[in-house]
């Protein structure tokens, strides 16, 4: 046998050790069932707990983007640290590395801010659209 013929294999012989251990571990059945579990559920519950939960979970979105927009807090004051000691100029070669950082920092403000406003306008719309839902059609 050839080099050739011995790599491809020990490739099937990975490949099929690995399929029968994806076999024995049944994990798109699990995950079927735990969907099927939730969506059960989601099924009992009325619709203003459907909108309260949807509302807790857009919430805790908000949180989580205004936590990280502290952690780019970090970023900034990491600028600011940038400019006062003059970096650039005294390292040369590191001045791409932070042009490119600067660059990153505004994109990832911009990010942010875009999920922000966009999760709040869901939310907005979910609630404007269940009260309408509620007072009108009940």
């Amino acid at each position: 046998m050839n080099l050739k013929t011995k790599i491809r294999n020990n490739i099937w012989i990975v490949l099929i050790n690995w399929c029968s251990a994806i076999d024995t571990l049944n994990w798109f059945s699990d995950l079927i069932e735990k969907y099927q579990a939730r969506s059960e559920i989601l099924d009992t519950l009325t619709a203003d707990q459907v909108v309260a939960l949807f509302n807790i979970i857009g919430y805790f979105m908000i949180l989580q983007t205004l936590i990280s927009r502290y952690a780019l807090g970090f970023i900034f004051a990491g600028e600011i640290f940038i400019k006062k000691f003059n970096l650039e100029s005294r390292y040369p070669r590191l001045s791409k590395f932070l042009k490119a950082r600067a660059k990153l920092s505004k994109a990832s403000l911009w990010l942010h801010i875009i999920v922000l406003f966009s999760i709040t306008l869901i939310l907005l719309g979910v609630n404007v659209s269940m009260f309408y839902y509620r007072y009108t059609f009940a």
